[in-house]
């Protein structure tokens, strides 16, 4: 065998024995928590005590075996040890799941041991609200447990419950959560309160009857008229007209044995 065939096999086999060196160097802890909710963060540390990552990819394996997804985080190229944080992305079922480390310079890896991940519960129901200004308004609902109201699609404090005002025409949005057993809160539905301005009041003339003359029908300008009898309060009648005596006959009963008529004026 020739100098330059053994010194070629020399250098091959020192390569696979530095590429098998490499990738047993490489190394990942647990991840923490190990229960998180989709949309959360967890971290691990990982070691490499070659230095040789030049270009990486980490991948949430699960919850089953053939399910890969990319997570936008890397490892800094030539680093020998750190601390990664990754996010879990808010659509994932629930379930076990892994983190690979991919060293893609010499296609080293290494797997987290299994964490658990809670799915999110589903948004509220929620129906949008009318109001007339001024109205009496009532807090807001929608169909969910652990309910967590807000003023923004996103960010901002929750409140247990949202009144609405009425004071002011026009359309407000609010937003609600639900969050389930495990502390996981669902996204934001929006419900739209929307306050209807008061028409103005209608116009009006007076008028003026003879006693006993004929009236007819109370007016005014404007449309789906109610009229009333006093200036709050109280029932619309179906149809107001003014006060008019008539005369009527109603039998009186005497002491004597046959009975009379007489003209008594009777208010209708």
């Amino acid at each position: 065998m020739s100098l330059s065939l053994r010194l070629f096999r020399c250098v091959v086999a020192l390569l696979f024995l530095c590429a098998g060196v490499a990738q047993a160097q490489v190394t990942v802890s647990n991840v923490t928590p190990s229960t998180v909710c989709a949309g959360g963060n967890v971290s691990f540390s990982y070691t490499n005590a070659l230095g040789l990552f030049s270009q990486t990819s980490i991948n949430l394996v699960g919850p089953s075996t053939n399910t890969t997804t990319q997570l936008l985080a890397t490892i800094t190229a030539g680093s020998t040890s750190g601390t990664v944080s990754v996010t879990i992305p808010r659509n994932k079922a629930g379930g076990s799941y892994t983190i690979q480390v991919l060293n893609q310079s010499n296609g080293g890896s290494a797997t987290t041991q299994p964490f658990t991940v809670v799915a999110l519960p589903a948004a509220p129901t929620t129906s949008n609200v009318t109001y007339c200004q001024n109205a009496t308004p009532t807090s807001l609902t929608a169909s969910g447990q652990n309910l967590k109201w807000y003023t923004a699609a996103s960010g901002g404090a929750a409140s247990t419950s949202i009144t609405p005002s009425t004071a002011t025409p026009g359309a407000t949005t609010y937003y609600v959560s639900q969050t389930n057993s495990s502390g996981c809160e669902s996204d934001r539905a929006p419900l739209t309160v929307t306050v209807n301005a008061l028409p103005n009041a209608p116009t009006t003339t007076n008028v003026s009857y003879c006693q006993n003359a004929t009236p007819t029908s109370l007016t005014a300008t404007g449309q789906n008229l109610k009229w009333y009898t006093s200036s709050s309060g109280g029932r619309p009648p179906r149809r107001l007209h003014p006060r008019q005596v008539r005369p009527v006959r109603r039998p009186i009963t005497s002491h004597r044995p046959t009975p009379t008529a007489a003209k008594v004026p009777v208010a209708r």
